[in-house]
């Protein structure tokens, strides 16, 4: 995965997947241990992405909130 943008302040990053050309969010969860949860972008995600790279922090947000919803429904 080639890697587009990293938001420390947020910490999540956005990845291009290379083999199926879809874009990808890669969120840091967790309270006592960390772990990434990587999740695909919608093509309106997307399109926020690339007008403004830090766009997506509230989604990155919203995926700690419940980390297992998002993976379920759009795992990567």
């Amino acid at each position: 995965m080639k890697e587009l943008f990293y938001s420390l302040d947020h910490m999540y990053g956005i990845f291009l997947d290379e083999k199926t050309n879809r874009h990808v969010i890669e969120v840091e969860c967790g309270d006592v241990g960390l772990y990434g949860v990587k999740v695909h972008l919608t093509d309106a995600e997307v399109a926020m992405f690339k007008k403004k790279q830090d766009s997506l922090k509230d989604l990155a947000y919203e995926i700690t909130r419940d980390p297992e919803k998002f993976r379920k429904e759009r795992g990567a």
